[in-house]
């Protein structure tokens, strides 16, 4: 029989397991390429697609993706993505990146309504019945049905994510992605780093799918303010979408980027960062000009 956690008419009758391996479908993609990754910060409007193959755009910075024409990808760490504003601003066209709290929620990864509310109710379910396994992060909300809900989470490590990948159905192009503690690099490892926020995970997909340069753009490490008060985005980010960079944060993604370089990438910030350790280069002088109507045109956006 059937755990009660399961789904009905999620499984699967070609026998395969959901979406486990989906880190593979993207591994080797752009062997020797030059990957681009953006955050949120102010210097995210540095970017300009160039020679870059391919481009991760992280959280908020989704709604620089409409002016990609190249492979464009939108990757978040975050428990509740799927239910952040800046979800909605992903175009069509990317590629979504989404850990399996956040896939289960959205249409993307999850198209028929019964399966996606089967889902949902899974993880609010386990949620309920396992009290002490939740983490309730301070300050941090997510909207539901027009509420403001405390974000609810599990420990990295928790079994049931693993459990819960295999109950999603089969997405491609879109990939589910799991984390865990710092292990080697590898091109085929299937679980992610975890500790180094949304752009570390962006760093470590670049990574995968065979970069050999990565240029980082509004990845500054600079929302210092306690609790959740200074942030520091490119955009008016709504006050339950603000996030904070810690110490311990900025040492774990420095601590990848060491990793990344003795695999021979070569790892790029454009523009003012805290990240010690990543090589700074500046904005060409017609980027400074072009930040005036991208800032314009995300204004905009966010209006609309």
């Amino acid at each position: 029989m059937l755990p009660w956690w399961h789904p009905r008419d999620t499984e699967r009758s070609d026998g395969k397991q959901g979406a486990t391996q989906m880190l593979q479908n993207i591994c080797g993609k752009y062997p020797g390429s030059r990957i681009a990754v953006i955050g949120s910060a102010p210097s995210a409007l540095n970017y300009q697609e160039g020679r870059h193959v391919a481009t991760i755009a992280v959280n908020g910075a989704s709604r620089l993706l409409r002016a990609v024409k190249r492979d464009a990808y939108f990757l978040s760490g975050d428990a509740r993505a799927s239910l952040q504003s800046w979800y909605s601003l992903i175009p069509p066209s990317a590629t979504q990146i989404l850990r399996p709290m956040a896939a289960l929620f959205s249409p993307v990864f999850v198209p028929d309504d019964e399966m996606r509310r089967d889902l949902v109710h899974t993880w609010n379910r386990y949620l309920d019945d396992h009290p002490g396994e939740v983490r309730t992060l301070p300050n941090r909300n997510v909207r539901v049905d027009g509420r403001v809900e405390p974000l609810r989470d599990l420990a990295y490590n928790n079994a049931f994510y693993d459990h819960l990948v295999t109950l999603l159905p089969d997405c491609d192009p879109h990939v589910v992605f799991n984390v865990d503690l710092p292990r080697p690099l590898s091109p085929d490892m299937e679980k992610l780093r975890r500790g180094v926020t949304s752009a570390g995970c962006a760093l470590q997909v670049a990574y995968l799918m065979g970069a050999h340069e990565i240029c980082m753009f509004g990845v500054e490490m600079s929302n210092i303010g306690v609790p959740y008060r200074e942030a520091n985005y490119f955009y008016a980010a709504e006050p339950e979408e603000r996030g904070v960079t810690t110490e311990k944060a900025r040492r774990a993604i420095e601590a990848l980027i060491d990793d990344l370089r003795r695999e021979g990438l070569t790892i790029q910030h454009c523009g003012p960062t805290r990240i010690r350790n990543a090589q700074v280069v500046q904005p060409p002088q017609n980027a400074v000009a072009a930040q005036l109507s991208r800032t314009a045109a995300a204004l905009a956006a966010d209006e609309d």
